[in-house]
């Protein structure tokens, strides 16, 4: 099994295209995506028809601290793809 490795500048339609480009060439088992991990059992739901932009929103709550961040898909995002 060969590993390949495609760096991503979110947001980019260049990278978007590389990313598409690349997985039609390799077509690879498996494709490892960052994001937040409280999402994962939810993956499938971005295979429901949604029409870009969508964003997930994540948040952690711990005694006095809260963090809260958005990950933007646009239908030129590279994680879209």
């Amino acid at each position: 099994m060969t590993l390949h490795v495609v760096g991503v500048r979110h947001h980019s339609p260049a990278c978007a295209a590389l990313v598409r480009d690349t997985l039609r060439a390799v077509r690879p088992r498996w494709v490892l995506v960052e994001g937040p991990a409280d999402f994962n059992p939810r993956m499938g739901e971005l295979l429901l028809g949604h029409t870009p932009p969508v964003a997930l929103f994540s948040f952690h709550f711990a005694d006095d601290r809260r963090h809260a961040s958005w990950a933007p898909f646009c239908v030129y995002s590279p994680e879209w793809i």
